[in-house]
């Protein structure tokens, strides 16, 4: 029997957050601007995107002149990172994951680490975690950052498929952790990614259910499930929830946000 847990949406976006800094406007020649919500009208693609009222819905200029402030200034020290000798770091999941392999790849070059392999799990659903493929591509990995939902909620590539409903969820997720630990894998969840609000999202009736209420419901049975199993969740929110409209294709963290999500994982894989 499976007991689901009480959601309240209205308080998943900051629960258990670690407050590691802020997002700060960084332009001294204006007045800070309001990061009003951007989403994606219907019609507003290909040559119809220079309409007036799809740039301002769509325009990325609101978010240029913030940057990530770290509250702990010695949070974004690297001495600990060249002892981590032969250490392979995985992101588990699609392309939110490889956008997060690449982010990773690209601090680590910055900083002429060669020490540190990144790599990736390549998996869609909750219930992949049970594949003998993908069990055996994490164990190429000492830790891998588990960050699923998309697919599970997303528009699928041939037909619409209704989002994985929450109990589903929670039995999918639940048998995969179990398989994993069965198998003395080392890994940790992520939270989810929001998707900005792009036509497809909005489309009604539905094609694709990955809202921010969807998206919240996942992340607490995935909060629900780790600590009762006693696997790590790191809540990135403090980093990303207030740019979580910011992904320039609608989808996916391809900018400084998802840059900054990467080094917080980074540092907390390496300073634990």
């Amino acid at each position: 029997m499976y007991q689901l847990p009480i959601f309240n949406s209205s308080l998943s976006t900051s629960a258990s957050n670690e407050i590691v800094g802020y997002w700060k406007w960084t332009n001294n020649q204006s007045n800070p601007a309001p990061l009003q919500t951007r989403y994606q009208r219907q019609n507003c693609r290909g040559a119809k995107t220079s309409k007036k009222e799809c740039l301002e819905s769509g325009s990325m200029d609101r978010f240029s002149s913030y940057s990530y402030e770290f509250l702990n200034s010695n949070f974004i020290q690297y001495h600990n990172l060249q002892k981590n000798n032969e250490l392979k770091i995985c992101a588990g999941g699609q392309s939110h994951a490889r956008f997060l392999s690449n982010h990773l790849s690209l601090i680590l070059t910055d900083l002429n680490i060669t020490s540190i392999e990144i790599g990736h799990v390549p998996l869609s659903y909750p219930r992949e975690m049970s594949s003998r493929r993908i069990i055996n591509r994490a164990k190429l990995c000492n830790i891998t950052i588990l960050g699923l939902g998309q697919w599970s909620a997303g528009k699928k590539p041939r037909k619409v498929i209704p989002a994985t409903l929450f109990e589903d969820y929670f039995k999918e997720l639940e048998q995969g952790i179990l398989f994993w630990k069965k198998n003395n894998i080392n890994f940790f969840f992520r939270k989810t990614h929001y998707n900005p609000l792009g036509d497809i999202k909005n489309t009604c009736p539905p094609t694709d259910w990955r809202s921010p209420s969807v998206i919240d419901g996942y992340n607490e049975i995935t909060r629900f499930l780790t600590k009762k199993h006693n696997i790590t969740f790191i809540e990135s929110g403090s980093v990303i929830d207030a740019m979580w409209d910011s992904a320039e294709d609608f989808c996916h963290y391809s900018g400084k946000e998802g840059r900054t999500e990467a080094l917080f994982f980074l540092q907390k894989i390496l300073n634990n």
